[in-house]
């Protein structure tokens, strides 16, 4: 049982290791590779979230059918003996889970890496290409523009047509609501 811990131990230590290694600032060269070789072993290192969430359950386990010393019939050192394995069980468990929370951080961290850089490469491709679309982004682009200049239109005869209406209301010639002067028919 204790090989499991010691295991778990090292992993856990070479995640935090791993992901302190890509928060760090490197050269882009450097990163580019770390990055490339950190998410080769990934897939092959996940075995440690269903390692870690079997570890989980065989402490659930144990402490469900634990015997309890809580009575006048324990003795001391059987007492000790049963808060000493309490405290280990709860090592273990804040073991299991920062195993599975340092994976998904590495994880993450790598795939954040890697978006960056496909973007940086978009956006690198376009600034030498210029924007390259294909038809649908180009008519749904036609569409927000059309729609931006009706209501631009919409809001300038608003405002065209407020401005007349307070002009004949200040000449006092307004006969109805549609601006006509009292003077023209």
């Amino acid at each position: 049982m204790a090989l499991q811990w010691m295991i778990l131990t090292y992993v856990v230590a070479a995640e935090a290791a791993i992901a302190a290694l890509l928060t760090l600032p490197s050269p882009k060269l450097l990163k580019d590779r770390l990055v490339s070789l950190i998410s080769l072993l990934l897939q092959p290192a996940l075995f440690i979230v269903p390692f870690a969430g079997f570890q989980l359950l065989d402490i659930y386990w144990k402490n469900e059918h634990r015997l309890m010393c809580a009575g006048e019939n324990c003795t001391a050192s059987e007492r000790d003996r049963y808060e000493k394995s309490i405290y280990k069980a709860q090592r273990n468990v804040i073991l299991c889970v920062s195993a599975c929370l340092l994976y998904w951080c590495v994880y993450r961290i790598c795939k954040y890496y890697k978006e960056i850089q496909s973007l940086e490469a978009v956006e690198k491709r376009t600034l030498e290409d210029g924007p390259v679309r294909n038809p649908e982004e180009n008519l749904q682009m036609e569409a927000n523009a059309t729609r931006l200049l009706q209501i631009q239109f919409r809001c300038y005869n608003n405002t065209a047509t407020k401005s007349v209406n307070e002009a004949e209301a200040a000449a006092g010639g307004t006969d109805s609501r549609m601006g006509k002067l009292s003077g023209w028919n």
